[in-house]
């Protein structure tokens, strides 16, 4: 993660899932009117690191009739949050981490959030 793009004096907000997040609250379903997404999550580690690995599929009644469409594979990198503080600060001068779902504080000890998501608020400074 390269974070030294950010202008002197700039801000990053960002927000995170932790590698707890994906197993316990992944809908595998979403439904809008006249499209179901289906979703298979997988957690993959590789070289120390967790990935959740997803593959899409639409079905779909949009102009009168069904089809089943697959709508490819994404990967996503899910941080621990020491991972996390330990770059911001190498980065930044002013780094906070907060709990997604309640905003409350994250402590320096924390590696994961309530919500098992969480934001990053980052200031860099001369």
């Amino acid at each position: 993660m390269a974070l030294s793009f950010i202008q002197t004096d700039g801000d990053f907000i960002g927000d995170f899932i932790t590698p707890a997040h994906p197993v316990r609250a992944y809908p595998n379903v979403l439904r809008s009117e006249k499209v179901f997404l289906l979703r298979t999550p997988l957690i993959v580690e590789t070289a120390h690191n967790i990935f959740q690995q997803t593959k899409l599929i639409n079905v779909s009644q949009l102009h009168g009739e069904f089809r089943i469409t697959y709508e490819g594979e994404h990967t996503r990198y899910l941080p621990s949050l020491w991972k996390l503080r330990y770059l911001f600060k190498k980065y930044f001068a002013r780094v906070e981490f907060f709990d997604a779902m309640t905003l409350e504080p994250l402590g320096a000890e924390d590696d994961t959030s309530p919500s098992t998501r969480y934001l990053v608020f980052a200031q860099k400074m001369n």
